[in-house]
């Protein structure tokens, strides 16, 4: 029997463990960080996730206090709330224990991202390299960061554990687990049928396939149909299409290529996060044709791997980031502020981390010349960006406040939102001052976007009632 060694187990997988302390280093900052945005409405005023005696709600998806039922219509995302609910518990609702949860989650991904490039045949410094840009990535800040934003880590990681476990050489037990963290992880968020239809489109492609294998197909669309059952019947006649802002069909088309240009911008340069990217009905020219470039370019390399000699882990990823990213697009109608979040770029980031570990071992002398300096530096510039990000995450405060300095011009809503915080903190004079800056910016982007915010006036009484105008 081998025993473990310790010096052999660093010398092989140190890089993941230098890995995990610097992301640790660069999220310390959200370890102090309150709760922000969403949290108070989605976490703190919800009564029923105080205690676990609530579990049967959470899952039937009643339990929401307050006027968010319209709001949360079209999600189903009970393993994410029955996450909230543990933490009540754990932590006595304080917002640092929360905070610990998600990091210690995206520690986690980081540490399957590195198991799973190691399972499809990628080196152990190529798997660290891949994981350590991904696990600082400061585009990934806000899913990190943001106690909301915990049902992108908690998709991926089932994804992750589902792509790991679910494989026709591992035992039938091993396979069942599978399709269970499968399942764990669309009832944290939709995004992980990705992980479902990733697999199945890359078996598909496998030139080694068998009768067995197609068979094991069936796992996938057994959790498809459990979870669709489920959604239903909790969600009974919801329409998740349901949306403020439906425009025509070439508006539309519009608005999908300048959602992908923005998300291929993001992902270029990932060192300028925000939480307000791209504005519904704003289009710019230089960004569409970027975005059709990207689609080109993504739907050419699938037709690639379709038809090439490549690994099952560069399909999986590929078709995994590929698929993750096609429902935020903006394809149907929607109803929400914006075009991009930083946050949907998690699972997506995930696939393409996969992807480049497991092609590194491809790479000729030269590229990897150029990469064993180049790689950790940028992992190096990466964490101090998440870093730096972190702190914007600490208040309501200081994110709106660092959003107006970014995208003040582009949006009112940072100027509502501190408006909003100025009137409960009883700054009435500022509440004002941000409320006639926001009702200045709407005023001038209403025409160019051709709608305006519902709830505008709703938050302008509010914030004016704060000294009885």
């Amino acid at each position: 029997m081998n025993r473990f060694n310790l010096r052999d187990a660093l010398t092989n997988h140190g890089g993941i463990v230098v890995v995990l302390v610097l992301t640790a280093a660069a999220y310390s900052p959200v370890l102090h960080a309150g709760f922000v945005w969403d949290d108070f409405d989605y976490i703190v005023n919800q009564s029923a996730l105080r205690s676990l005696g609530n579990i049967d709600a959470i899952f039937a998806w009643d339990f929401w206090d307050g006027d968010l039922n319209a709001a949360m219509q079209s999600y189903y995302r009970p393993m994410t709330f029955l996450g909230f609910a543990i933490d009540h518990q754990v932590w006595s609702g304080h917002p640092h224990g929360f905070h610990l949860t998600n990091l210690l989650l995206h520690l986690g991904t980081i540490t399957l991202l590195y198991w799973l490039a190691l399972i499809f045949g990628a080196g152990p410094s190529a798997a660290a390299a891949a994981s350590g840009v991904f696990a600082v990535f400061p585009r990934l800040t806000e899913s990190v960061a943001w106690v909301s934003g915990r049902a992108d880590i908690q998709a991926c990681l089932g994804v992750l554990l589902f792509l790991g476990f679910y494989d026709q050489r591992r035992p039938r037990w091993q396979q069942v687990a599978g399709c269970a963290f499968l399942l764990a992880a669309l009832l944290s968020k939709e995004v992980a049928i990705a992980g479902g239809i990733a697999v199945v489109l890359a078996a598909l492609q496998r030139p080694d396939q068998d009768r067995g294998y197609r068979w094991a197909l069936a796992g996938p669309a057994a959790v498809f149909a459990a979870w669709f059952t489920t959604r239903s019947l909790a969600l009974q006649s919801a329409n998740p299409f349901q949306a403020s802002y439906d425009p025509a069909f070439l508006d539309r088309i519009g608005d999908t290529l300048q959602t992908a240009g923005l998300y291929a911008w993001m992902v270029a340069d990932p060192f300028k996060p925000q939480v307000l990217i791209g504005t519904p009905g704003i289009r710019d020219p230089l960004t569409m044709l970027a975005g059709g470039a990207a689609v080109i370019g993504v739907a050419f390399g699938l037709w690639r791997i379709r038809r090439g000699d490549v690994s099952h882990g560069t399909r999986i990823g590929t078709w995994l980031a590929a698929v993750s990213i096609l429902p935020v697009l903006n394809l149907l109608p929607m109803d929400q502020w914006t075009l991009a979040s930083d946050r949907l770029l998690y699972v997506p980031m995930a696939g393409l981390s996969l992807v480049a570990a497991v092609a590194f071992k491809n790479a000729g002398p030269r590229m990897r010349r150029i990469c064993r300096p180049t790689v950790p530096l940028l992992i190096g510039l990466m964490a101090v960006a998440t870093y730096s990000r972190s702190l914007d995450w600490q208040s309501s405060t200081t994110l709106w406040q660092a959003a107006a300095e970014v995208s003040g011009e582009e949006h009112e809503i940072p100027w509502l939102m501190l408006g909003l915080h100025a009137s409960a903190a009883g700054d009435c004079d500022l509440a004002v001052s941000m409320l006639t800056k926001a009702r200045a910016v709407s005023l001038e982007l209403s025409p160019k976007r051709g709608w305006s915010i519902a709830s505008f006036d709703q938050i302008a009484a509010t914030i004016l009632a704060c000294r009885g105008q």
